[in-house]
């Protein structure tokens, strides 16, 4: 227990502790239905599978007497002196897990014990949604429990797409002409190829899929994973729960192309993709694409198809609106080094202000 006002108590629980807990990982199955990356078994894996050395996750909670409980999933670098929201470059959503009632109260209580936590001085919380009810409640939550410099700042653009029980064919003909056709020719000429078009949903076929999936990602443009069981570790949990689609596009009797997507609340998060930069010039990305598309449209019948972060301009193309994801960043005022790195932040805001008058 960190912290007991004789009505709220707040506690700081390891992942351990969480899962013995049926309340606590019932509050977190439940906001998972939210968004998967808020579920008990998205945490878990970050918990276990992506963090860097010296960081732990923390989930602070905390209960009323006949409240639901309150859930703050956070990973806590003592030595650096920062708490933040658990997940990394992975994550696209997080919020707080909060009850309909006393939610305000709870994260109040909340904010005060990470006050009061001398190994916190400074706290960062997100992506959060840009209309997020949790955004507000944690301002003022701050700001009555003595955290400085509050701001909020621009994590990334969001693309999504709200089916209205469109087929894929509808779906298709709202995309520009020049995607449409691009498409059509690219799967026309794919297939007579003789390229092959891939998808796994459960562990029968996962392991010569997740191989392809890290061939194709060794190949492609992109970093090399820092975290190299957290992508299995996802796969194994998704294919458990039904969530898995992973795609491998096939030509010449190599992989060429594999995304894996993750359907949950009838949702498609389209997580990771990658293509070999050699094939580029026959499109097997888009190709897999569509493909993954009318599977997740005709056949799973999500109501939304969600392209996670980022505004890369393809995105556009096959989405239809766009949303902004926020951050909020405070530092501790009990805390020496909390109030140092405020003046810090603010002497740079102010610096930036002025620059921008120039």
């Amino acid at each position: 227990m960190v912290y007991d006002n004789s009505s709220i108590r707040v506690d700081a629980l390891s992942l351990d502790e969480v899962r013995a807990d049926p309340v606590l990982q019932a509050a977190l199955a439940n906001a998972g239905k939210g968004h998967v990356q808020r579920d008990p078994d998205w945490l878990a894996n970050i918990a276990l599978n992506a963090l860097e050395p010296g960081e732990e996750a923390v989930f602070m909670t905390a209960r009323g007497a006949a409240d639901d409980p309150a859930i703050l999933p956070l990973k806590l670098n003592r030595a650096g002196g920062r708490a933040e929201a658990l997940g990394n470059f992975y994550t696209s959503d997080w919020a707080p897990v909060l009850p309909r009632q006393n939610g305000a109260v709870l994260l109040h209580a909340l904010c005060a014990a990470l006050a009061a936590n001398k190994d916190v001085a400074e706290l960062r919380l997100a992506p959060l949604r840009e209309d997020s009810a949790a955004l507000p409640l944690l301002q003022d939550a701050l700001e009555d429990t003595g955290w400085l410099a509050r701001h909020e700042y621009l994590c990334f653009g969001n693309w999504s797409h709200n089916t209205d029980g469109a087929d894929f064919n509808d779906y298709l003909a709202q995309r520009p002409s020049q995607l449409r056709n691009t498409l059509r020719r690219r799967t026309r000429q794919f297939r007579e190829a003789g390229g092959t078009l891939q998808l796994v949903t459960g562990a029968a076929e996962l392991a010569e899929a997740l191989a392809s999936f890290t061939e194709v990602y060794q190949a492609s443009w992109k970093r090399p994973e820092p975290y190299p069981d957290f992508i299995p570790g996802l796969a194994a949990v998704a294919a458990t729960r039904g969530w898995l689609r992973l795609g491998v596009a096939r030509r010449d009797g190599r992989a060429v192309a594999a995304q894996m997507w993750l359907v949950a609340n009838a949702t498609a998060y389209i997580f990771k993709l990658a293509y070999r930069e050699d094939a580029a010039a026959y499109s097997p990305g888009t190709v897999l694409t569509g493909f993954m598309l009318q599977e997740a449209i005709d056949k799973d019948r999500v109501a939304v198809i969600d392209y996670l972060s980022g505004d890369d301009a393809y995105k556009r193309d096959w989405m239809s609106t766009r949303r902004e994801y926020r951050g909020i960043a405070a530092y501790n005022g009990r805390r020496l080094a909390g109030r140092g790195r405020a003046l810090v932040h603010q002497l740079k805001t102010g610096v930036k202000r002025l620059r921008s008058l120039r």
